[in-house]
């Protein structure tokens, strides 16, 4: 009688649950050049006149806008 209880537990026991989370082997690996952390800022020079402000935002304007559009592109590529 208790063999009767024990088995189907243990078949049960050894049977896949169904998982809510996503094999690595099913969830490809992005390419590696949108996975880059976008680069630090470099700070100002101490005595900055205001065309070294301009260039520098001028420079911080455009890193931002390039990994803006790398994260932006790697947005895209999850949705795929």
């Amino acid at each position: 009688m208790r063999a009767r209880t024990i088995l189907p537990l243990l078949a049960l026991s050894l049977t896949p649950a169904c998982s809510s989370t996503i094999s690595r082997a099913l969830w490809p690996i992005p390419p590696a050049n949108l996975t880059e952390p976008c680069p630090p800022l470099e700070p100002l020079a101490s005595p900055a006149t205001l065309g070294d402000l301009l260039q520098d935002g001028i420079q911080t304007s455009g890193m931002y806008a390039e990994c803006a559009a790398r994260q932006k592109a790697l947005a895209d590529w999850t949705k795929l």
